[in-house]
């Protein structure tokens, strides 16, 4: 197990980005480097450049970036990968958008040697070990490394986290009018059939997301999410839970009046989300307040080496930092974004509070790895009633 920086709180975030900040944007001469023990992920890793110019001219000169997992409405990544297109001219494939944190790994080792493998990875904090240990990524630093967070980057540079969340609860009140404000009031028979979980927390960085989260509110730790798992079980065994995969805009509908998932995921369900008019209500929840980001990382041996690592520098830019933002993801940067005037009122107004933001407890890859073991082990028995 690789060792981490120790976690810092959101605000701490702001603090330490103020301090140093760039747009990101333009060519720097700071080094984009790969570890000395890139080799261990598989072969050596071509060198691509040492600015932001000369990567791009090399990732041109591929023509082509393959992801995966990435739908459009998540996080904005529909107009984060339309702007990398238009800036580098480079056309973008994602074989499949609605891959699991596990499938988009899977689909990673999987497809060595085939000319349409993924070329960079998004995945949930807790599964970017199993990526690690499977050698199926290799570090890259991009160039605004010292930029951004330790608490949101590996030490050997294996990811990156360019934006995260918050875990809610998103009410459609035209169904449900009664708004939960704590995962104890999801216990309520007013909401049986109602509460639905997004995806399998064994395979889903979302609904693990849901079990971090409610672990908290009930004693949990990060590294101890069984009563997490515990509350869902209760929550199943009373017939309140649904667990689905929803994969498209139509997330809040009169069959899913409440619905569990990342604050920025509720965007897409329609342009009057988060004002004091919207039907659709989101909570973040007082009584267990978890925030998570996804890992960025390129795939060892990529097809397109280059392009892979122009993705990972886009993502943490300013430009890529504004579309998540545009799509209510919390970008690592928003400090910085603040700092240049970037962000608008009405839309910082749609985003947690600074207070939540405080008050959120941050992932942490290190300790999420025994939490993930521990759902491996006991969602299945506890929750689903598998043998």
């Amino acid at each position: 197990m690789i060792a981490r920086a120790a976690v810092v709180t959101p605000m701490l975030v702001v603090a330490t980005l103020l301090a140093a900040c760039s747009t990101g944007a333009g060519p720097t001469s700071a080094p984009a480097t790969t570890s000395a023990s890139a080799s261990d992920a598989g072969s050596q890793e071509p060198f691509c450049g040492d600015t932001l110019r000369e990567i791009a001219a090399r990732a041109k000169k591929e023509g082509a970036l393959t992801l995966v997992g990435l739908p459009g409405e998540w996080a904005n990544y529909r107009a984060v990968v339309e702007s990398f297109q238009d800036m580098y001219d480079i056309k973008v494939t994602d074989i499949n958008p609605t891959s699991s944190s596990v499938q988009s790994i899977a689909a990673a080792e999987s497809m060595k040697g085939q000319p349409d493998r993924p070329d960079a990875l998004d995945v949930g904090s807790s599964f970017i070990d199993q990526a690690i240990a499977a050698k199926v990524v290799t570090p890259y630093r991009s160039t605004n490394w010292p930029e951004i967070p330790d608490s949101m980057k590996d030490p050997n540079g294996y990811w990156v986290g360019a934006y995260y969340g918050i875990m809610s609860m998103a009410v459609d009140t035209r169904a449900q009018p009664v708004v939960p404000t704590t995962w104890t009031d999801l216990k309520d028979p007013r909401y049986k059939g109602q509460v639905t979980m997004n995806g399998d927390p064994r395979e889903s960085g979302v609904a693990f997301g849901a079990v971090v989260a409610a672990a908290l509110a009930n004693g949990g730790t990060l590294d101890n999410v069984k009563p997490g798992i515990e509350y869902f079980a209760d929550l199943k065994k009373s017939g309140n839970l649904k667990i689905a995969g929803m994969d498209n805009e139509g997330v809040l509908i009169n069959s899913n009046p409440v619905v569990l998932d990342w604050s920025y995921n509720f965007g897409r369900v329609g342009t009057d989300y988060g004002t004091p008019d919207s039907p659709i209500k989101v909570v973040i929840p007082s009584d267990g307040q978890y925030g998570a980001f996804y890992t960025q990382a390129v795939v060892a041996d990529a097809v397109h080496p280059c392009a892979a690592r122009l993705w990972i520098e886009h993502v943490t830019s300013d430009s890529g930092a504004m579309g998540f933002l545009n799509g209510l993801a919390i970008p690592a940067r928003l400090a910085a974004l603040e700092a240049f005037g970037l962000v608008r009122a009405n839309l910082r107004d749609r985003l947690p509070t600074p207070r939540q933001l405080n008050d959120t407890e941050m992932s942490d890859p290190n300790k999420l790895v025994t939490a993930q073991q521990q759902v491996d082990e006991l969602w299945g028995p506890l929750v689903l009633g598998e043998k």
